[in-house]
């Protein structure tokens, strides 16, 4: 390891590191284990990448040497007339602490945000047609948020990395029927989220608080029942991911809800599916499906399921752009109407993460 980096014993083995580094190609790159062999000797990194894999080298070399205690690496490719060796030296840390202990404001999230779950934070605007037992209505909905990593243990409990977050949202829906869009509804989300990681399993247990705020010209018009919707909620949900597939599954249960007469558990479920990269790389099919069920309706399921095309670069931590087809059946997720209806939408959104 280079010098000036505090780490434990365990920590400083070339064990320890290659697993460290087969989680990180899992999580960015969807190489499983056995498709690819990777050697570690005095911090150099030594890989061959799975058969006809076709992309960058530079951007594999990069991944690799944010690995702490990796310091260079030469990639082997079986077709080429010698291995190609990337030597890129890591910075020296001068941070208090090393990146082995921990780091603040760390870059990637060790829990992958759920891709179709109606309520994950980001920045977005869709365009549906919601059909409910009162009538049927063309809505605009938009978001805003997302997730921040505060701090990161990279030693974490029973041998993966913890983390601690801040997410925030807000999710409004407009009426687009009428000749000026009129704000229905406005939800917003802030909780404390700490996760955890270790190779293809994940765990994100979460604290969060929500309240619903119905629009001025809107309540002035129809005149609904108005009532205050707020609650904190505590939830965890585990998380296995396959090179292609996604499975995830948990609960969780209101505390303090406004109205006292919200029942509060509820089990959360769901799979996600990214196909291969296409158009050279910028882009891949996703799909997502998501399942809550709440006591409040008699734990009768509440369906969302996206899918489309995702767009990225070669930065795997960098920003994405999604075009998603969304589907959703069950009761209305939104704000103080959430308990009155069940219902259906049918709409396009554009979705963009940082």
């Amino acid at each position: 390891m280079p010098a000036g980096k505090a780490c434990a014993a365990s920590a400083s083995t070339p064990a320890y590191v290659e697993g460290y580094a087969a989680a990180v190609l899992l999580y960015k790159l969807g190489w499983s284990a056995g498709s690819y062999t990777l050697k570690l000797e005095h911090g150099m990194a030594s890989v061959m990448p799975p058969k006809n894999w076709t992309g960058s080298s530079e951007k594999l070399s990069t991944i690799l040497t944010h690995v702490p205690g990796i310091s260079s690496v030469k990639i082997l490719l079986p077709h080429a007339p010698k291995a190609l060796s990337v030597v890129t030296e890591q910075p020296q840390d001068t941070s208090p602490q090393s990146a082995n202990d921990g780091q603040f404001f760390p870059r990637g999230l060790l829990f992958r945000p759920l891709l179709a779950d109606p309520k994950q934070p980001n920045f977005f605007v869709s365009d549906r047609v919601y059909h409910m037992p009162i009538g049927t209505f063309n809505i605009g909905a938009v978001g805003f948020g997302g997730t921040l990593g505060l701090y990161r243990w990279n030693q974490g409990p029973f041998g993966g990395q913890l983390q601690i977050d801040f997410q925030a949202g807000e999710f409004s829906q407009f009426d687009l029927v009428q000749p000026a869009p009129i704000l229905v509804n406005s939800d917003f989300t802030v909780g404390i989220p700490l996760t955890w990681r270790r190779g293809a399993n994940s765990l994100r247990i979460d604290f969060m608080h929500q309240s619903s705020h119905l629009g001025a010209v809107y309540y002035a018009q129809v005149h609904p029942t108005h009532f205050t919707l707020s609650f904190e909620k505590l939830s965890a949900i585990w998380s296995h991911q396959w090179p292609r597939w996604r499975l995830y599954g948990g609960g969780g249960f209101l505390l303090w809800p406004a109205p006292k007469s919200l029942k509060r558990p509820y089990v959360h479920t769901g799979l996600e599916y990214r196909g291969p990269r296409i158009l050279s790389g910028w882009a891949r099919f996703v799909a997502g499906l998501d399942i809550k069920n709440w006591s409040q309706d008699g734990w009768q399921p509440n369906t969302s399921l996206k899918f489309g095309l995702a767009y990225a670069g070669p930065d795997p931590a960098g920003r994405h752009l999604r075009i998603l087809v969304e589907l959703y059946d069950g009761q209305t997720p939104n704000g103080h109407f959430v308990y009155e209806y069940r219902m259906r939408y049918i709409g396009i959104g554009t979705y963009l993460d940082f």
